[in-house]
C-alpha cells in the first residue's frame, strides 16, 4: 500500500508500474483534514478505551476496516487484527463513547508525533448514526488531543460525503489531498 501526498505517491507509483502487480484500487484525491484550534465541547462520555472494551471494539474496528479497505480483517488475520486492536488500547491510542453496549463514537490514532496525531477508523454504530453522536464525539476527541499536540489530522475517501460533512461540520480544514494505491 502506498499512501501520501497525491503528487509524491503519483511519482512513486509511476516508477513502480510494470514492476509490481496492478493495484487492487487506486484512490486519488483523498482529502486530508486538519484541526489546530480547540473546538466547542461535545459534552460526551468519551474516554480512553480499556481492555474491557475489546468485545465491542474488535468488531467495530473490523467493520470500519472493511468499509475503508474492502477487506474483512477478521477473515484475513483474526489473531493479528485482535492483537493490533489490543495494542492500540494498551498504548492509549483508542477512544470510545458507548452507551448500553452501543458505540456512539470511536476512533484510533494511527500515528502520533510531538507535532501531530493522525486519526483513523472514526466510526459510529449504524444503529446510532444520524443523531449527532459522531460530531459530538469528534469535537471532544479533538479537544482532548489538541491539549497534547498542535495539530490533529485524518484523511478520508473522496466519495465518503457523510464523513467529509462531519469533518467540515466540526470545523476541520481541508489541507491537502492524499492518494492511496492499494496493492
Amino acid at each position: 500500500m502506498l499512501i501520501g501526498e497525491q503528487s509524491a505517491v503519483g511519482e512513486l507509483w509511476e516508477s513502480l508500474m510494470g514492476r509490481v502487480d496492478p493495484p487492487r484500487e487506486d484512490r486519488p484525491g483523498q482529502p486530508v483534514y486538519v484541526s489546530s484550534e480547540p473546538l466547542e465541547p461535545g459534552e460526551t462520555a468519551l474516554r480512553a478505551a480499556t481492555l474491557d472494551d475489546l468485545p465491542l471494539l474488535v468488531p467495530a474496528c473490523a467493520a470500519a476496516h472493511e468499509l475503508e479497505l474492502g477487506v474483512d480483517p477478521l477473515r484475513r488475520d483474526a489473531d493479528g487484527f485482535r492483537w493490533r486492536t489490543r495494542a492500540q488500547v494498551e498504548e492509549g491510542r483508542s477512544w470510545i463513547w458507548e452507551a448500553d453496549g452501543v458505540i456512539l463514537f470511536k476512533a484510533e490514532a494511527s500515528a502520533w508525533t510531538p507535532s501531530a496525531i493522525q486519526l483513523q477508523q472514526v466510526w459510529t454504530d449504524p444503529e446510532a448514526r444520524g443523531k449527532g453522536h459522531a460530531a459530538a464525539g469528534l469535537r471532544d476527541l479533538l479537544r482532548l488531543l489538541l491539549e497534547r499536540v498542535p495539530h490533529v489530522c485524518l484523511f478520508v475517501r473522496a466519495d465518503n460525503d457523510v464523513a467529509i460533512g462531519l469533518y467540515e461540520t466540526v470545523g476541520m480544514t481541508h489541507a491537502l489531498d492524499y492518494r492511496s494505491v492499494l496493492l
